[in-house]
């Protein structure tokens, strides 16, 4: 029976490799100093072949940061000031959406009769956001809110359907006051 070349190049190379995993020097760094427990290892540490091992320097470990709350707090503020509601509400969702859940009134009397359910059109369902955690309005939304003229140019106005719930706190006022009212 004759090889074939394919055959006698699988062949060298398991010679090749076995080879080097055979050598007692190839040996010592295939199992040696990438394992975890020996990252303390004298051997290791003082071994000139092999040099410092990767990773952080040993040393205190860093102070652990505050976790964040795992849900968005709204606390809702009607148009007058007065606090509505307080809502737990998951992170990622939309805020338009929870807060129709919640049984709150986005909209005015108008913005009831003409908005487009979400779709971010009309500009009907401006809120006054305040928290220190959430993203800032996106240059779409701050185009449909300037557009009307009817609120300031702060960045606290956003439309509720084109806003996600963060973690953390924030206030939000719906159907805010409109400029010279």
């Amino acid at each position: 029976m004759r090889a074939t070349p394919a055959s006698q190049s699988s062949f060298l190379f398991f010679v090749f490799f076995w080879s080097l995993i055979s050598s007692p020097v190839s040996g010592f760094l295939l199992q040696h100093p990438f394992s975890r427990k020996h990252q303390s290892c004298s051997r290791c540490l003082s071994s000139p072949e092999l040099g410092p091992l990767p990773g952080p320097a040993p040393g205190p470990p860093p102070e652990p940061s505050p976790p964040l709350p795992s849900k968005g707090i709204v606390t809702v503020l009607g148009p007058d000031g007065a606090q509505l509601r307080v809502i737990e509400a998951k992170p990622g969702s939309n805020l338009r959406k929870t807060l129709q859940a919640s049984k709150i009134d986005v909209y005015d009397l108008m913005g009831k009769m003409t908005n487009c359910n979400g779709a971010g059109q009309c500009g009907t369902c401006v809120v006054k956001v305040t928290s220190p955690s959430w993203g800032l309005r996106s240059e779409y939304e701050a185009d449909k809110i300037l557009k009307g003229r009817k609120f300031g140019e702060s960045e606290e106005y956003r439309l509720a359907c084109q806003t996600t719930v963060e973690r953390g706190e924030a206030t939000v006022v719906v159907r805010p006051p409109k400029k010279g009212k």
